[in-house]
């Protein structure tokens, strides 16, 4: 599943609320896309981009994580509830 909202980049918002509200799921990942609206024509990218990292490159990998990608990083937590950060590289 992934989910565009263009309220997720803004740092005014509470981003910690956004991690509170799923809870991991054991056959899938949620996505989250972190864009102005401006920028809409990156999201199809970011997914993309973000199959490429080896920590994700797999769905075993993936699923169980609730992930929020953003043009510059990719933060994502599971069910210990730990938020983890890594830049993209290309």
């Amino acid at each position: 599943m992934i989910i565009v909202d263009e309220n997720l980049h803004d740092q005014r918002i509470n981003v910690s609320d956004f991690w509170r509200k799923v809870r991991p799921h054991s056959e899938y990942c949620i996505v989250a896309v972190a864009l102005r609206k401006e920028r809409a024509r990156e999201v199809p990218d970011l997914p993309r981009r973000f199959f490429r990292p080896p920590a994700f490159e797999t769905k075993a990998l993936r699923v169980e994580k609730i992930i929020r990608l953003a043009p510059n990083r990719i933060r994502y937590y599971e069910s210990d509830r730990r938020v983890q950060s890594l830049l993209w590289s290309d």
